[in-house]
């Protein structure tokens, strides 16, 4: 192989070429491979014309990959319409997640819809189930199915794909590779695409010079999207992707790869964009936040990350996405609690308190520490509002390993639980585990979690109703375009009533009454109710 071409330099030749990558003679071994790559570049410099949507399913990760997306169609030439209700595009993208069954349901769910509203549209689907199961995507009507190890050149796979219609027919993958001993990650791409021609798509050179061809890391799509308030009000700022940890039900590490970090100069070039752009918050994510920066040189732990954001004197305050309680160290509970620009908001990643159960998942974790990580975080923080995962229903959970975990949580003062019953992820030593629970049995105990969540959750407003808070105006209601959403700094969700359009803006706001999973709040000036709350102080259920 001409060692100045890499695999996406192949697939690009195979894009030409018509050709299949899993052919038994590769396109980068004939002799005519550095003409073909030239023709392959030409596509690069493509314009697109004509409208796109795009949902993003799943996780904060999920969104931000969505909105790095998002950014390269618009820098190739369409334009974009936000997805709100029956909405109408020349292209739509389905940014596809598969950490559950319900979530490959809900991905090939949303392209029969959108085929449903413009059967001559151009349908495109990416992520993380996309990387594992193009054929099904495709089946369901998707025109090009890009995995998500290939999103960094999305726009540049589309541009040569209608620059040249007829020229693609081709799906590439390759095998797992292992690692500790199980399989554990894909590392090509996957590609698969019908061949399609959408109105409007002009093959006309743009006057911009052609891109390289994202590195095998953090890579294009997987740093931050700089907006401003009129796209998202708090916009999600992504550090980590991958994962290396590879538990036993989970099947990320097969559609994202192993562990990678955005360098904190990065992560902070990329913070400070989000804030001149408008953002008041901004929400830090990644696959598994806990194992942030240990593949730089040299390492560096993530509350040294945190501790330098933290130092931004700019009035903008920080969320942490999902953490594992292995996350929660000294350092940086340190961290967050000399910082007023940490949000009183965590969610952690508990899944099970039972120890045979948590070690047949591979957690990296024991109950004892994951108790003593949450203790910790709750003394360093009082007022705070505290979510977790919880996994229930996982291969050999008896009726006693439940109980355990149902009254680890409720020793705890968790004030939502997001719940999800276990299903067999593809490729995952879990499938392969005997004593699988039933779904009859897998309801009951999810039902019994999600009482608690909820009478947890009327608890925690309650205890708002009556007080002043600062937050973030986001969004109009759909249904009634003068009521507006705002979010508290301890993630309360509140509506209320507003003239103009105060998106994105600090409002003050007194908490009148419950609805449903959130408060209805007054708009009030900025001399009005005394001094605003951030927060509820309240007691923990911990002896």
């Amino acid at each position: 192989m001409d060692p100045r071409m890499t695999p996406p330099d192949a697939l690009a030749l195979a894009m030409t070429e018509g050709v299949s990558w899993r052919s038994a003679s590769p396109p980068w071994r004939t002799s005519r491979r550095r003409s073909k790559l030239d023709a392959a570049q030409d596509l690069r410099g493509c314009r697109l014309a004509g409208t796109f949507s795009l949902i993003s399913l799943g996780c904060r990760v999920n969104y931000a990959d969505g909105q790095a997306v998002r950014r390269q169609l618009e820098e190739a030439g369409l334009a974009y319409r936000p997805m709100q209700g029956r909405t109408e595009a020349d292209v739509y993208v389905v940014n596809t997640c598969t950490v559950t069954a319900q979530a490959d349901f809900d991905a090939r769910a949303w392209i029969r819809r959108v085929k449903s509203w413009n059967p001559s549209a151009f349908v495109l689907a990416t992520g993380c189930y996309a990387q594992m199961a193009a054929k099904q995507l495709r089946a369901e009507g998707a025109d090009l199915v890009v995995g998500a190890r290939e999103t960094g050149r999305l726009a540049e796979v589309l541009s040569g794909l209608l620059a040249r219609p007829g020229a693609l027919e081709t799906q590439a993958a390759c095998p797992p590779t292992r690692h500790r001993g199980e399989a554990c990650g894909y590392h090509g791409p996957i590609l698969s695409a019908r061949s399609r021609t959408l109105q409007g798509a002009s093959p006309a050179a743009s006057t911009a010079a052609p891109r390289a061809w994202p590195r095998m890391g953090f890579g294009a799509a997987y740093g931050a999207a700089p907006t401003d308030v009129q796209d998202r009000a708090r916009p999600v700022l992504k550090v980590h992707d991958g994962c290396d940890q590879c538990c036993s039900f989970c099947v990320i590490p097969f559609t994202r790869g192993r562990s990678r970090s955005l360098p904190p100069a990065e992560a902070v070039a990329a913070y400070r964009a989000l804030v001149r752009g408008g953002a008041r918050e901004v929400v830090l994510s990644g696959v598994h936040l806990a194992a942030y920066g240990r593949d730089l040189d040299p390492p560096v732990p993530f509350s040294r990350l945190l501790e330098t954001l933290c130092a931004e004197d700019d009035g903008v305050r920080l969320r942490l996405s999902s953490l594992d309680p292995s996350a929660l160290t000294d350092d940086l509970l340190q961290v967050v609690a000399g910082s007023k620009k940490i949000c009183p908001h965590f969610h952690v990643a508990v899944q099970s308190a039972d120890p045979e159960v948590l070690r047949i998942m591979r957690r990296p974790y024991t109950v004892e520490a994951m108790r003593a990580r949450i203790s910790a975080l709750c003394e360093r923080m009082p007022s705070l509002n505290l979510g977790a995962d919880v996994l229930v229903g996982f291969p050999g959970e008896t009726e006693d390993a439940f109980e355990r975990t149902l009254r680890f949580i409720e020793f705890f003062p968790f004030t939502y639980l997001h719940v999800f019953p276990y299903s067999p992820r593809p490729h995952t030593r879990a499938s392969r585990l005997p004593d699988h629970v039933g779904e009859a049995a897998k309801r009951r105990r999810a039902g019994r979690l999600l009482d608690l969540s909820r009478t947890r959750r009327d608890k925690f407003l309650a205890g708002h109703v009556g007080g002043v808070f600062e937050a973030i105006a986001e969004a109009p209601s759909h249904r009634d375009p003068g009521e507006w959403t705002a979010t508290t700094r301890d993630y309360v969700r509140m509506v209320f009533r507003a003239d103009g359009r105060p998106r994105g803006t600090v409002v003050r706001l007194r908490a009148d009454a419950i609805e449903g999973s959130r408060l209805r709040g007054m708009l009030i000036g900025a001399g009005e109710g005394g001094e605003a709350a951030s927060g509820t102080e309240r007691p923990h259920a911990m002896s």
